[in-house]
């Protein structure tokens, strides 16, 4: 339950409400980071994450979220390690918390059907960078006001900038980045935005490494937070309108 609640409170973090997908291969919880722009913060929970995991038909609803994680977060703090999540009906969802010495706390609240839900778009898994966390932490910190930050992957370093005011070189030979899947003479080219930065700070403290990868369809970039082998946070791009 920790994991659970910890993670999904960073998603709750970057908006008041969040989309909740449910199928066989996945749940996710996904936020609207930054309308704007196009971007989404996601955590996908595989099956093996949980103890039991059935989901027999395809749900894409959302939920106010600004109340929910912060009581399940209470909830922990009071003693409860165990949560079971219900769709009871369509529209309505039950929280059931549960302490060791027998206590339990149930928790209705409402899903509403999704009529435009947030997706993860496809990405390119064959090429890619990759650099520890803290490194990442500094990108942010660099360019988290601006709207966009673009990045251009050769075979052997990334280049973050935004227009003519700020560039940020990190190569593989001096150990700063790890790339796959690019040959010279090519090169990779995608946009991404790094805010809110509360979120993508509490993203990568919680990865030992982060992922970067362009989407198949758009000229926007997908970041990958690994938590564990069942589990991660995405941070996806894309173009609003589309």
């Amino acid at each position: 339950m920790q994991d659970l609640v910890d993670a999904a409170s960073v998603v709750a973090s970057a908006d008041d409400m969040a989309d909740m997908k449910f199928c066989r291969e996945m749940f996710a919880i996904m936020a609207d980071s930054y309308p704007a722009l196009g971007g989404v913060i996601a955590l996908h929970l595989w099956p093996q994450f949980f103890d039991e995991y059935v989901c027999n038909e395809l749900l894409k609803s959302w939920t106010f979220v600004k109340n929910l994680f912060p009581l399940m977060i209470d909830m922990e703090e009071s003693g409860f390690n165990s949560l079971t999540f219900t769709v009871t009906y369509p529209e309505s969802a039950e929280l059931k918390f549960q302490a060791p010495n027998g206590l339990s706390n149930d928790v209705e609240f409402e899903l509403i059907p999704s009529l435009d839900p947030l997706e993860v778009g496809d990405f390119d898994f064959s090429s890619f960078v990759s650099l520890e966390s803290e490194e990442f932490v500094n990108i942010v910190t660099e360019y988290h006001m601006f709207d966009y930050v673009h990045v251009t992957v050769t075979s052997t370093r990334v280049i973050f900038s935004y227009a003519i005011m700020l560039e940020t070189i990190l190569t593989q030979e001096d150990g700063e980045c790890l790339i796959g899947g690019i040959t010279a003479p090519n090169h990779m080219e995608f946009i991404i935005t790094l805010s809110p930065i509360e979120a993508f700070y509490s993203m990568a403290h919680r990865s030992k490494r982060v992922w970067l990868y362009k989407s198949m369809h758009t000229t926007k970039g997908v970041i990958i937070f690994p938590l564990g082998l069942y589990y991660r946070f995405v941070a996806y791009f894309y173009n609003p309108g589309e």
